[in-house]
């Protein structure tokens, strides 16, 4: 009854992790977004690199966002093969950066 019990409990921790990740991979996409476009749309000279903001942390906040909600998903699913797309997400990305 112990170890079922402490499952039990290790499935509702995994469900707010997941949730939370899921919510700021979103935010994350979102708000990168939003930044850039409200950048590009004000700044006049070209071409431009955004240096602040997100983008002052990380080269693409975006594909940061999306991994972290592809990684919520995998953490949900919990299968090795959701695992292998978040690693080859993240390798892909920091190829990038």
């Amino acid at each position: 009854w112990v170890v079922n019990k402490k499952l039990i409990m290790t499935a509702e921790y995994r469900k707010y992790f997941v949730f939370i990740m899921y919510i700021l991979g979103v935010l994350a996409t979102m708000v990168s977004g939003m930044q850039k476009n409200t950048h590009l749309k004000h700044v006049k000279k070209r071409p431009i690199l955004i240096d602040n903001g997100m983008f002052s942390r990380t080269h693409s906040p975006n594909y940061l966002g999306e991994i972290m909600v592809y990684s919520a998903f995998a953490v949900c699913t919990n299968h090795w093969h959701a695992y292998t797309i978040v690693a080859w997400a993240v390798l892909t990305f920091l190829r990038i950066a």
